[in-house]
């Protein structure tokens, strides 16, 4: 039985080298055929139109432009605070109220006194306004005044003329004729009287006309007398202190005239009054207006505002307003990156608090000054904010199309050789490598533009690091299979 079972295994010992012979022999076979053929297995792709962008990865916080902090403009105790941390608030709306008793008290004092300077200033306009002319009335009728006391005093002194007596005595002559006819008619009424036959009402009539026609003659006499004596000294020292009195009068009146130089300067000053009383009732209006704290913009409140009860001071902080209208994403730029960045250019941008949402915003600045530290610059980058979901203080991160080309052709950058600073791609052309000079523009997701394409043959691949222009090829159909 152990004799039949050492023959056994001497068998299969004999096939099973057999076998091994003949595999090795299959190999050696294979491994032949390949040396002998000089064709390169490569696999192929085709070019594809494509729109291509190239993108800048930017991170940063989200900040507002209209950021502000109210103060007080006015010193006092608030009495009213209408606001708390994340209060929206409306531009113009009062968020607080310092105490403004004392202020409405100045306005009604300021009001007082404009009321008072208006009505000195409407009596000085009153005085102006008359005083002129009659002080040049008053100097007119002193001027008047004195030209006939001067004239008179002329007459005085130089005596009657002969005219002026001849006239004179001719007065006489017709008054003593008019006296002596109405004596006449006196004596014959009174023998009509005594005959009875006229009344003596017609008597007394007569008698009248008769006396008047003798203190007529009378006085026409004492005038010749008077005019053929001449002027007694003591008339013309009348007429002397009459042009006197005169001329003192003519001095009164003119010195009238600086009065209402006076009235004038006085008018000057009512309304220099009146000017500096409505200033002061400005000021006290504004004071009391700015005794309501007034929100400038809409937004909402950040942080604890001031408490009611706080005394404050003219630019004591009250609440810190931000708007959520100008909420931008500030994007750090590295150095060697600034100069692929200017405005206009799109942007795609995710908020880590935010990550199912993408917003669009485009590059509004880029400042022209990195900072001190990682020398990194900042673009402000507007983001739409139509919902009021971004917020500032949060975090984004954003994606800056630097350069973009529509309807570029690409291939697959593995295709690309690249020699002596030149680039290269393979064809197929009748079972043979055609090497064929490209240029080459942008690169993104591992494909490359490439400029005035034209090639008809596929392109090649896999292989191509093995390749010379013109060596025969033939496709590698089991890589293709699994690719």
């Amino acid at each position: 039985m152990i004799r039949w079972s050492f023959i056994l295994l001497a068998i299969l010992s004999v096939v099973a080298s057999g076998c091994r012979d003949k595999e090795a022999q299959e190999q050696a076979e294979r491994q032949k055929r390949l040396l002998e053929d000089q064709t390169v297995p490569v696999t192929f792709t085709e070019p594809k139109i494509d729109d291509l962008s190239v993108a800048l990865d930017v991170s940063g916080p989200l900040k507002s432009l209209d950021e502000v902090q109210v103060g007080a403009e006015t010193a006092g105790r608030l009495t009213m605070v209408a606001v708390n941390d994340g209060s929206p608030v409306r531009a113009g709306q009062v968020i607080a109220r310092v105490d403004s008793v004392a202020l409405s008290l100045q306005v009604q004092r300021a009001e007082a006194g404009l009321a008072r300077a208006k009505s000195l200033r409407a009596q000085a306009e009153q005085q102006a306004k008359m005083s002129p002319k009659s002080t040049e009335a008053s100097i007119q009728q002193a001027e008047a005044a004195l030209a006939q006391a001067q004239a008179n005093l002329r007459l005085v002194r130089a005596g009657a003329r002969t005219q002026e007596i001849e006239r004179a005595k001719e007065q006489v002559n017709a008054a003593k004729a008019t006296m002596e006819k109405r004596r006449m008619d006196y004596d014959r009424m009174q023998e009509l009287f005594n005959q009875e036959v006229i009344s003596r009402s017609e008597l007394e009539q007569a008698e009248w006309a008769y006396k008047t026609a003798l203190a007529d003659y009378r006085a026409a006499v004492e005038a010749l007398d008077a005019l053929q004596e001449g002027s007694r000294p003591e008339e013309i020292e009348r007429a002397e202190e009459a042009v006197r009195q005169a001329e003192a009068g003519v001095r009164a009146a003119r010195a009238n005239a600086d009065i209402d130089n006076v009235r004038r300067e006085q008018l000057r000053e009512a309304n220099a009054a009146v000017r500096e009383a409505e200033a002061a009732l400005a000021s006290a209006r504004k004071q009391l207006a700015d005794a309501d704290v007034i929100s400038p913009i809409t937004g909402y409140v950040v942080g604890r505002p001031a408490q009611v009860g706080q005394v404050v001071a003219p630019g004591t902080p009250i609440a810190r307003i931000v708007s959520l209208n100008s909420v931008y994403f500030e994007a750090k730029i590295p150095e060697m990156e600034v100069a692929k960045v200017s405005t206009g250019q799109q942007v795609e941008v995710t908020i880590d608090a935010l990550p199912d949402i993408k917003f669009t915003g485009t590059v509004a600045a880029v400042t022209p000054q990195a900072d001190d530290l990682g020398r990194l610059f900042s673009a402000r980058i507007a983001v739409e904010n139509g919902r009021g979901l971004l917020k500032p203080g949060m975090f984004g991160k954003g994606r800056i199309i630097t350069e973009q080309v529509r309807g570029a052709t690409l291939i697959p950058t593995d295709a690309i050789r690249t020699e002596g600073g030149k680039h290269f791609v393979f064809v197929a052309e009748n079972a043979k490598a055609k090497q064929v000079e490209v240029r080459i523009g942008l690169t993104q997701d591992g494909y490359t533009q490439v400029l005035d394409y034209n090639e008809s043959g596929k392109l090649i691949l896999g292989g191509k690091d093995l390749l010379t222009d013109g060596a025969a090829i033939r496709e590698d159909t089991a890589q293709a299979r699994e690719k």
